[in-house]
């Protein structure tokens, strides 16, 4: 059976398979965007899109907490 079939029952973001490697995914998408803001930084990238990284790094924050919440209450 595909990872697909075995992730439509639930939610991603609950327990289980699933939600734990979508959780580990949305974290390594966090590191993966500091990574890419600090060399923006550090060859004085433009603000627009340190911005740009600035704004996905809070939703991608927002989305681990709600995983993490959701874990909590299962």
């Amino acid at each position: 059976m595909s990872l697909f079939h075995q992730c439509q029952p639930e939610s991603p973001m609950n327990a289980g398979p699933c939600g734990h490697a979508v959780r580990e995914w949305l974290e390594t998408q966090s590191r993966v965007i500091a990574y890419w803001r600090e060399l923006l930084l550090a060859e004085g990238g433009e603000d627009q899109l340190i911005a740009a990284l600035d704004d996905h790094a809070l939703f991608l924050q927002s989305a681990i907490m709600q995983s993490s919440d959701t874990r909590a209450c299962n």
